[in-house]
């Protein structure tokens, strides 16, 4: 399996941060990249969000039988690589999003 470009790299530990809470500092220690280093990627990757390297991931929203009794809400399939989530019922777009970020730093 190839190594992640040092964007990726960055960007994972970046949504470790957010997800943990933690510093710069305190990811500085865990990862051994420098605080400034991850400040500026940071600021980096927010101005520029949209790089070759993003990946897509396959969305499909399967809608129930016209006369089905079970499922009325509809079901969503997040693929992403290897793993695959399925959402019944009704889902927020903070939740989904939640979920192909967790989805996307595993990939």
């Amino acid at each position: 399996m190839p190594r992640p470009s040092r964007r990726e790299e960055i960007r994972r530990l970046l949504a470790r941060r957010d997800r943990e809470g933690l510093t710069y500092r305190e990811l500085s220690k865990i990862s051994g990249v420098a605080a400034s280093t991850l400040s500026w990627w940071s600021w980096r990757l927010r101005r520029d969000p949209i790089s070759p390297e993003v990946k897509f991931a396959e969305l499909t929203v399967v809608d129930p039988a016209p006369n089905s009794s079970t499922d009325t809400t509809g079901t969503i399939a997040v693929s992403v690589g290897d793993f695959e989530v399925r959402l019944n019922g009704q889902v927020d777009r903070a939740t989904l999003a939640l979920v192909m970020d967790e989805l996307c730093s595993r990939c």
